[in-house]
């Protein structure tokens, strides 16, 4: 079990530095700390809570090895969607996004980020890499974790391509971010107590 923690947290990291240096390439390296800020500060957030509610735990991980794990973790699924959704919209190469097109291409990456997850969760429950404390009808997996994810990363996207867009200098991209990510968390947060209330 030790030995598939540290497997699963190094194959994180490989395969998370190549998507950072393409963001760097791409993007620049103003908008790939955005980006980082914005996927990791959500994500650690999120996830702490998920975890201390007792929704779920990562089996044999520590609160700092959850907070290193799902920090990085995310943009293994976040920057692949995003990247597609502004492809296929034809918005990658756009600097001056409109309210409208940073919401739909939210909306998009979000939709991207659930299909990615409703193959990796039912393998990471098998793998036991984290074990949910009631079973769902997915494989073992909840249906409120696919409603989870979609607003996760909606929240993401949508707070990097708007501080992105509407920031002009780094300190105020930086104040932003930190804007977008106490928002983004919150509602998160909210959207997940109403599927709890709905019985999801």
């Amino acid at each position: 079990m030790i030995q598939n923690i540290y497997f699963t947290l190094l194959s994180v990291f490989v395969f998370a530095i190549p998507l950072i240096y393409h963001s760097y390439k791409f993007q620049g390296v103003e908008n790939t700390i955005i980006l980082l800020l914005n996927i990791m500060g959500i994500a650690i957030i999120v996830e702490l809570i998920g975890v201390t509610s007792g929704a779920y735990i990562y089996t044999g991980q520590t609160l700092i090895l959850v907070t290193i794990f799902v920090g990085i973790g995310w943009i293994l699924n976040t920057y692949p969607s995003m990247h597609i959704a502004l492809y296929l919209l034809g918005l990658y190469h756009k600097e001056n996004l409109k309210t409208k097109e940073i919401l739909i291409a939210s909306i998009l990456s979000a939709s991207f980020g659930v299909i990615y997850d409703l193959f990796i969760d039912p393998v990471a429950v098998a793998l036991e890499i984290w074990v949910w404390s009631r079973e769902g009808p997915w494989y073992g997996v909840p249906i409120f974790n696919f409603i989870g994810w979609f607003f996760i990363i909606f929240s993401m996207v949508f707070g990097y391509l708007f501080t992105r867009t509407r920031g002009e200098f780094l300190k105020d991209k930086l104040l932003m971010s930190l804007v977008s990510v106490i928002l983004g968390s919150l509602f998160v947060y909210l959207m997940m107590m109403l599927c709890v209330h709905l019985g999801i």
